[in-house]
């Protein structure tokens, strides 16, 4: 098993679970830290205080709020719009 902490993962370990279907699991610090994470993000589209790209458009469109109903739509256009320039 190759436990991962966002920092850690080498090249040799990467092959390993691409080509041979090694086994990964996180390390609870790094869990933690994105529960964490998310608990910021949700106080701040609660607050509806602007924060660049959470509850505001992007780029040229960073002036313009979203609303909190909106929130989550926007990140999966932002993960969508991305996928389509890959």
């Amino acid at each position: 098993m190759i436990q991962i902490n966002g920092n850690n993962l080498t090249l040799d370990q990467f092959i390993k679970v691409v080509n041979h279907f090694k086994k990964v699991s996180i390390e609870q610090e790094s869990i933690d830290r994105v529960h964490k994470a998310c608990n910021y993000v949700k106080q701040v589209v609660e607050s509806e205080k602007p924060i660049y790209g959470i509850n505001t458009g992007f780029g040229q469109l960073s002036t313009v709020s979203i609303n909190k109903e909106d929130t989550s739509q926007l990140q999966e256009n932002l993960i969508k719009s991305h996928a389509c320039g890959v």
